[in-house]
């Protein structure tokens, strides 16, 4: 079983490939402006080291959300371009769910945060490797007070745990904590781990849909928002 993983969610792209649970190679690119310009790149390099073809592939994995809509677009894009080409199958995974998992800690609570601007975050918490509730934007301050009630050790992870950590220890104080620095941004071998456990509900190149979960800017304005 070979797999290849694509994330482009956030500013670090990632690219893995996986064969029957063997990590053959890993590539990051730590730049959202140029995603569209290094991500082929990548893939073409972690194929091509380890005398792959697109056609080899058994199953890709790519990240559809919630995250930086140009980002997704471009990751997802790029998948479904492979996969058509390959005539492979394609598995989405979600964003929070792929962050919590890169998370190596156990017994705390793992909430994976995404920059949804304005110190707003899409988020999650994760006990066990369960979601706690659904996806939702929250205010970092809100979302603070939310897990303070839970009273329980908290590891922050994603692009939105440092940017907006003051916020989360001026309401959690020692309760809270950032995921370390090799797994923050998430671990590219974890979405091939995640997309071969998924591989049941694996979609064609035309069926699988970006999940952005709120209307991008332009759309909101469009209707009077902000």
């Amino acid at each position: 079983m070979l797999i290849l993983g694509i994330d482009t969610s956030c500013a670090c792209a990632k690219v893995a490939l996986l064969k029957d649970g063997r990590v053959l190679g890993t590539s990051y690119a730590d730049d959202m402006k140029t995603h569209s310009v290094k991500l082929m790149p990548m893939v073409d390099e972690v194929l091509k080291s380890n005398n792959v073809l697109p056609a080899d592939l058994n199953l890709i994995g790519v990240v559809t959300g919630p995250g930086s809509f140009t980002g997704l677009r471009i990751g997802v894009t790029t998948a479904k371009a492979i996969a058509y080409a390959a005539d492979t199958k394609l598995v989405g995974v979600n964003t929070l769910d792929f962050l919590a998992a890169s998370v190596s800690e156990k017994d705390v609570l793992i909430c994976p945060v995404v920059d949804a601007r304005n110190t707003n975050v899409y988020c999650n918490a994760y006990e066990n490797g369960s979601p706690l509730w659904e996806c939702e934007v929250l205010s970092s301050e809100c979302l603070a007070k939310k897990l303070k009630d839970l009273n329980k050790e908290v590891v922050f992870t994603g692009d939105g745990a440092e940017k907006y950590f003051e916020i989360y220890r001026d309401i959690l104080g020692d309760l809270c904590k950032t995921a370390p620095a090799n797994e923050i941004k998430g671990r590219a071998e974890v979405l091939c781990y995640i997309t071969e456990k998924k591989q049941a509900e694996a979609e064609n190149a035309f069926e699988l849909q970006v999940n952005y979960y709120r209307i991008t800017q332009a759309e909101r304005m469009k209707n009077g928002g902000n």
